[in-house]
């Protein structure tokens, strides 16, 4: 067996500056802004960069909201110096290539951003101002012979400002190797999405460090350039969000456009996450070893989503006395003082940074078969291998997310989308399963049952109903497997906006709204379909500790002594957990079988809400009149307060 070594290693650079980043937000950018220190200047995220300190800058600018310096962020990832010649994290056990590549699932036309070190993407004569950093044997960087299947697009250094983002230090080119190395080509080691499409985005220097803003601005070129999922096997000190703002702001908005951008949980091993994993809005990924363990170093706590194959190098899988519990990756090769870019070796590597490719990877596949963003999340976190405490938890997240347990159903729901102008519901399945054969589809409820129409292109069927009236619809799919019959149903329930009752879901849960909505359930979760805001009330005797989840993130929810109360007003994906936490609750709830016009009242403010969840009457009195309003039941809130009314007269 041969060995190679990996030194962490550093480089002395001259600094340019003559003082350091400094950071500075604004809540509203100055007008005619010179400054001869100015570096950097942002005008979406109201924030510019200065060559100046702290004290200088708070002096030149004494109306910004924050002073600080530039946060530091660096790769996640722990060399080490052994290696064997297989991936674990590949086989049937883990992320089962075999299956993947089985299910002709291969990520093609998806386009995937990695903000790292950059990568050994292309045949490149070593600039002047770059030749000092690294050694080549020809005065060249080379491209990984393991990477010719890959389309590298739109590359972007943002550490020097051009377009050759080369790898002079081989982290970004290990990264790339989880997700897009050549699959079947006898030779090195295989990727997992068959068909990739990358941007290489440098934003981490030889040495694995960088700026906070040139995060920023690479999100906005991934997200402008089309790309699905960003890469971020980086962050910073674990727990430590100051003058992170602008980068939140950054994710926030990739999100918002639909881009997953999956974060390294970091390196180590405390019970808090680095950021930009920690922001909620992040999809954020810890690691695990060969045993589906915790590893000692990945970071756990609030806001981790998902755990992943991370790896542990001195671990031995298979009990031979050799240390093979790593990841199994290339880079340039590592020397003593300076990076060869013309020589690439295979290590064992360790760390958060290969666990959070693997997870793109997924993101990736899901993203061609036309899942959209909070789609994927929702059969992530429904379909996850449970680790530790059951459901939810803050050491393995949602759980591990495991290809065969994703793409096991042979007929996947590609999307569902909703008008609620026209009540028109466009379903469309992918049939995964060459072996299945599509008859019909039928519509049945208290109002209708009827064989829909449809249309077919390739392996995905799409149908359109047109439902007007409020109630629980089912349809069912018809076909053959193999020959024999078999049938697959789907349930759904529409509140029309002619309908002003409320609407009661599984018996423990009522929704109203002023507008019409769609409603799934799928077991593990509630999917809301909505442009309007939807009051939904959820009955449970652990209301102190139940938690609500819309699309990942949690929720902020009223609290009483038998239920919870909150709204949404997007398309959502919800879910309860009942957590250790207790929180408090209003525990002064009563119903009142009205008797006179007026109630007695604390004096301080109340609202009165009628069954749609909608404000009638508000006001500041020691007395509440109701005599004004019609026969009905209602509700009397306060601050600590909750009263059910009903007025009989």
């Amino acid at each position: 067996m041969k060995y190679f070594k990996i030194f962490i290693f550093c480089f002395f650079i001259s600094s340019f500056l003559n003082g350091e980043r400094i950071l500075v937000i604004f809540k509203n950018l100055p007008k005619n802004l010179e400054t001869k220190n100015l570096i950097k200047k942002n005008e979406k995220y109201k924030f510019i960069v200065l060559d100046s300190d702290v004290e200088s800058a708070k002096e030149l600018f004494p109306d910004a909201i924050s002073v600080c310096k530039e946060p530091k962020v660096k790769a996640f990832y722990d060399p080490n110096d052994t290696y064997f010649s297989y991936q674990w994290s590949l086989s049937e056990k883990h992320y089962n290539l075999s299956y993947i590549l089985d299910s002709k699932v291969d990520g093609d036309g998806v386009r995937i951003g990695i903000l790292d070190t950059g990568c050994a993407y292309e045949d490149f004569s070593i600039p002047s101002n770059e030749s000092s950093l690294v050694t080549s044997t020809d005065g060249k960087y080379h491209k990984f012979s393991d990477f010719d299947n890959i389309n590298f697009i739109l590359p972007y250094d943002f550490v020097n400002d051009e377009n050759h983002p080369n790898d002079m230090n081989g982290h970004g080119t290990a990264v790339t190797s989880v997700i897009a190395s050549h699959i079947n080509n006898s030779f090195a080691t295989a990727g997992i999405v068959s068909s990739p499409t990358v941007l290489v985005l440098r934003v981490l220097d030889e040495k694995g460090e960088g700026n906070l803003t040139d995060i920023v601005d690479a999100i906005e070129y991934g997200v402008a350039n089309g790309c699905k999922v960003l890469n971020l096997s980086l962050g910073g000190p674990a727990g430590d969000s100051t003058g992170w703002t602008p980068l939140h702001q950054a994710i926030i908005n990739a999100r918002n456009n639909g881009v997953a951008v999956v974060c390294a949980s970091g390196n180590e091993g405390v019970g808090q996450l680095s950021y930009p994993a920690g922001f909620e809005e992040a999809i954020s990924c810890g690691a695990v070893d060969y045993n589906f363990t915790r590893t000692y170093y990945s970071q756990y706590g609030t806001n981790l989503d998902f755990v992943a194959p991370g790896g542990v190098v001195y671990q031995d899988n298979n009990g031979d006395g050799d240390y093979d519990g790593g990841i199994l990756a290339p880079m340039i090769e590592i020397t003593d003082s300076l990076a060869n870019v013309s020589n690439f070796y295979l290590y064992w590597l360790e760390g958060t940074s290969f666990s959070t490719p693997h997870l793109s990877s997924l993101f990736a596949l899901m993203f061609s078969i036309g899942y959209n963003l909070e789609e994927i999340v929702d059969i992530f976190i429904s379909n996850a291998l449970d680790l530790g405490n059951s459901g939810y938890d803050s050491e393995y997240g949602y759980g591990y997310v495991k290809p065969d347990y994703i793409f096991k159903q042979d007929i996947l729901t590609k999307s569902i989308n909703y008008s609620s102008l026209s009540n028109l519901i466009t379903f469309s399945f992918f049939i995964k399963n060459d072996s299945i054969i599509i008859d019909s589809f039928k519509l049945k409820s208290l109002f209708k049952d009827e064989i829909l129409n449809y249309q077919k292109d390739g392996k995905i069927y799409t149908i359109d109903l047109s439902v007007e009236k409020s109630g629980i619809y089912n349809l069912t799919l018809y076909g053959k497997k193999d020959g024999t019959p078999f049938l697959q149903e789907k349930s759904f329930g529409l509140k029309n906006v002619l309908d002003n009752s409320t609407f009661i879901f599984g018996g423990d849960m009522t929704l109203s709204s002023n507008n019409s909505f769609l409603l799934f359930d799928d077991s593990n979760s509630i999917k809301i379909k909505t442009d309007s805001k939807v009051k939904i009330t959820k009955y449970s005797n652990e209301s102190e500790r139940l938690k609500v989840f819309s699309n990942d993130v949690e929720i902020p929810v009223i609290r009483y002594e038998d239920r919870v109360e909150f709204y949404v007003d997007k398309d959502s994906y919800l879910r309860f957990f009942i957590s250790n936490e207790k929180y408090e609750v209003f525990k002064n709830t009563k119903t009142f079988l009205l008797k006179d016009k007026e109630l007695n009242w604390t004096g301080e403010e109340y609202f009165i809400f009628d069954r749609s969840g909608r404000i009638v009457e508000k006001g500041i009195s020691k007395k509440v009149s109701f005599k004004n309003l019609p026969y009905g039941i209602y509700f009397l809130k306060g601050k600590d307060i909750l009263w059910k009314i009903v007025k009989l007269f």
